[in-house]
């Protein structure tokens, strides 16, 4: 979250170091990695991301893990690339593991773009 607000403010040599350490650490992840390349970082000099480890039975797993697949999938500010992110969840994650995700999904996401503030 620190990388975050630093280059929300424009202190792109702050952000990059806030990750870089969190990544040693082992504490960097998707969200990450995508503040790391907008302030300029190169994508293969980044340690490797830690990865959520969420399973089925805990509280929430289900859209914890959509939301992990949302941040490490989808292109921030993309709204449609959101909507696709949920969608690919919903069908390549889900299917027989008896869990449902129900989304506006196909033709019905073109009304999210369409009511999103810009």
């Amino acid at each position: 979250a620190a990388a975050a607000l630093f280059a929300e403010i424009g202190d792109a040599a702050r952000a990059l170091d806030v990750v870089e350490a969190a990544a040693r650490k082992g504490l960097a992840n998707g969200v990450s990695e995508q503040v790391w390349v907008a302030c300029g970082g190169a994508l293969g000099a980044l340690p490797p991301l830690r990865t959520w480890s969420v399973e089925f039975g805990e509280p929430y797993a289900k859209e914890l893990r959509l939301l992990q697949h949302v941040l490490e999938t989808a292109q921030r500010g993309d709204v449609e690339s959101v909507c696709a992110a949920v969608e690919s969840f919903g069908e390549a994650t889900l299917p027989g593991t008896r869990h449902w995700l129900k989304v506006a999904g196909g033709p019905k996401a073109e009304v999210a773009p369409a009511i999103s503030p810009q």
